[in-house]
């Protein structure tokens, strides 16, 4: 089998965080609630929705505290609503998390193929902890 390239497991590192986002803000019986409008839909019909853009680079697209279950009208249709995402962010991780996630979104991070591997791994293994939690 050929090695993997960055494009590749960057693809795999996202498909991954999605669905532990999605499960990790699913109740027992798969549902998740948006954290924008607060709609509740099957954690498969949701996004992982960024609060802060994931445009604004590496060191904040794979933060699980910039990540959370959101609809496919607040993510896409609204752009992330996020006024709303902000006020449910703020009860949710606090204003200080947000302050260091906004500062952590300045700053440029370089992933080795090794780190990316390993956080795909890591996902994996959480996603599977959450669905046997789940009973999913």
């Amino acid at each position: 089998m050929k090695n993997p390239t960055t494009k590749t497991l960057k693809r795999q590192l996202w498909e991954t965080l999605s669905l532990y986002i999605r499960l990790r803000d699913s109740d027992e019986r798969g549902y998740a609630s948006c954290i924008s409008c607060g709609v509740v839909k099957p954690y498969k019909e949701m996004h992982a929705g960024h609060f802060i853009p994931k445009n604004k680079g590496l060191a904040i697209y794979y933060e699980e505290d910039n990540c959370h279950a959101q609809c496919y009208m607040c993510n896409v249709r609204h752009h992330g609503n996020l006024y709303d995402y902000g006020k449910a962010l703020e009860d949710k991780i606090g204003e200080q998390r947000i302050k260091e996630l906004k500062a952590l979104s300045k700053t440029t991070k370089k992933f080795t193929l090794a780190e990316f591997q390993a956080m795909i791994d890591y996902y994996r293994e959480e996603t599977d902890r959450l669905r046997k939690n789940k009973l999913l």
